[in-house]
């Protein structure tokens, strides 16, 4: 089953062991506003999730803020 770092590491490039929890979305993973509803897409799918309000997207600033939206809305973690 694909997790959090798997999709991001899909859509970013990066190696999963070069993903780090306090990375910041835009400044160290060079993730645009497209990108990140692609992947917040890919996470909907994958964990089943309805879907995430835009507005709450737009506040995650780091991996670990990602996170944090997966667990408010599941519990697949």
């Amino acid at each position: 089953m694909k997790n959090l770092i798997d999709i991001i590491s899909f859509y970013t490039g990066f190696a999963t062991h070069a993903i780090t929890y306090d990375m910041r979305i835009v400044e160290d993973l060079g993730i645009d506003s497209i990108t990140m509803y692609e992947i917040i897409g890919e996470i909907e799918a994958t964990f089943e999730i309805e879907d995430i309000p835009a507005e709450v997207v737009r506040e995650a600033k780091t991996v670990r803020d990602v996170e944090k939206l997966l667990r408010k809305y599941t519990l697949a973690i």
